[in-house]
């Protein structure tokens, strides 16, 4: 399934008929250090966390995870984004960033007691940290070394300075 220039975008909660597309999305190798493999990501699913899909007009092409109840380090009301996941075949046409860019306005809509979103990401996935910076996540400046990879920058994005009740 390669796509060269997808014309649209959706992200939009993971459905039981998705499942055996979501198994096969993988990474190039130099990646996987920063995700988990889909079939153990997709274990998660129900332990507070939420499964979405990244979807263009030629099918499933990405994945990514809401933590709704994140770890300590995270200041509620924030969600956490987790296993971020574009398919290798489908990497290079700027989905990461679309996906970024349309990211807080499906939070909005599925989580309106949300003020914002949290991730980490391993400082030396260069490439990753640059897509969240341009999709409008900042660098908190803290680093969480609990990462079973290495230490990992705290980006944030908010949109509300209080959230609804």
């Amino acid at each position: 399934m390669t796509v060269s220039n997808p014309r649209s975008l959706t992200l939009r909660r993971m459905l039981a008929s998705d499942h055996s597309a979501v198994a096969t999305l993988t990474v190039a190798d130099e990646q996987t250090q920063f995700v988990d493999p889909m079939l153990q990501t997709l274990e998660t699913t129900g332990l507070q966390r939420d499964n979405f899909v990244v979807e263009t007009d030629a099918g499933i092409a990405g994945f990514f995870q809401i933590n709704t109840r994140p770890p300590d380090y995270v200041e509620q009301p924030l969600l956490e984004l987790c296993q971020v996941l574009i398919d290798q075949s489908q990497q290079g046409h700027g989905l990461g960033k679309r996906l970024i860019q349309c990211l807080p306005d499906v939070l909005k809509r599925d989580y309106p007691h949300a003020s914002g979103v949290v991730l980490t990401v391993n400082c030396r996935n260069k490439l990753a940290y640059h897509v969240y910076q341009a999709g409008g996540f900042r660098d908190t400046g803290d680093i969480f070394t609990g990462g079973p990879s290495g230490p990992q920058h705290i980006m944030s994005m908010c949109w509300n300075t209080e959230p609804s009740q």
